[in-house]
């Protein structure tokens, strides 16, 4: 039974994305975005019908037509402000769950930056 459950994760984390992070020195340059890693992920747009069952995620007032959910494999070092890269479209970081506090899996909310 854990091997279905193996597979149906790996099946699911199907998307390759890029953390990128800001490595200019100071606030007042332009920002410059270097590859930190890559992971794989599962991603979720969040919409009306899917966020609200997110247990522990309060969005307010948001609307959140660009927020998607990205579940991956836990990854140390991750910060709110880096940004995500998959394909041509770039994500700001909005909030990481480690969920259950288990060093397993992370749920990132991120809203895609137009």
């Amino acid at each position: 039974m854990k091997t279905n459950n193996k597979r149906s994760l790996t099946s699911r984390l199907a998307h390759k994305i890029i953390f990128l992070e800001n490595v200019t020195e100071s606030k007042i340059e332009d920002p410059i975005w270097q590859e930190k890693c890559q992971s794989f992920a599962e991603i979720l747009p969040l919409s009306e019908c899917n966020y609200m069952n997110l247990e522990g995620f309060n969005f307010g007032n948001f609307i959140t037509e660009e927020y998607y959910l990205f579940r991956i494999r836990y990854l140390e070092g991750l910060n709110k402000n880096m940004r995500i890269g998959y394909h041509t479209k770039l994500y700001s970081l909005k909030r990481i769950v480690n969920v259950q506090e288990r060093n397993r899996m992370l749920n990132i909310i991120a809203h895609e930056i137009v």
